[in-house]
């Protein structure tokens, strides 16, 4: 411990079962990935949005931004997915919302910020049962404790299967 070092945790409480949380989620058919964050660069937006694109309507997408209309234009000719919800919540809609969701994006580059980095984002992913579709495994020490996650690339092959999401 260093001398006059505080604690500040950023972990908000714990889902009371997660376990629980897990068996509610919807029908897995037509699994649901979220993202819920901004617009800035070091969200690669532009490569989400090929990701969903590739991907397709293998997926149905929750996309929560501060201004849907900025995420829509970035869009360009790619072709939107039929389930793609874009749209604005409150911090409270929001984590209502996660309880639905089985993948969530956090597709930061691996670059030395996102080695020593703990995304709120992410913590919250996997508070609420969703598992990350990452860019890199570098982000903070998650990888470190276990935590379980997909690359973006495998979530665009969409041979994801519902056994393979409750192993995760």
């Amino acid at each position: 411990v260093l001398p006059n070092a505080i604690t500040l945790p950023i972990f908000s409480p714990a889902k009371a079962d997660l376990m629980a949380l897990l068996q509610r989620k919807p029908d897995f058919a037509k699994p649901i990935c979220v993202y819920a964050g901004g617009l800035q660069a070091w969200q690669n937006i532009p490569l989400m949005q090929d990701v969903v694109a590739q991907a397709g309507n293998a997926y149905q997408y929750k996309i929560f931004v501060p201004k849907p209309a900025e995420y829509t234009a970035l869009w360009g000719a790619r072709v939107m997915p039929a389930q793609c919800e874009i749209a604005t919540k409150t911090p409270a809609e929001v984590l209502q919302e996660y309880e639905r969701c089985h993948f969530g994006f956090v597709l930061r580059d691996a670059i030395t910020v996102n080695r020593v980095a703990c995304p709120t984002k992410l913590i919250e992913y996997l508070q609420y049962g969703i598992v990350p579709v990452l860019k890199t495994d570098e982000i903070g020490d998650f990888k470190a404790f276990g935590m379980r996650y997909i690359t973006y690339e495998r979530f665009v092959q969409g041979q994801i299967c519902e056994a393979d999401y409750r192993a995760m």
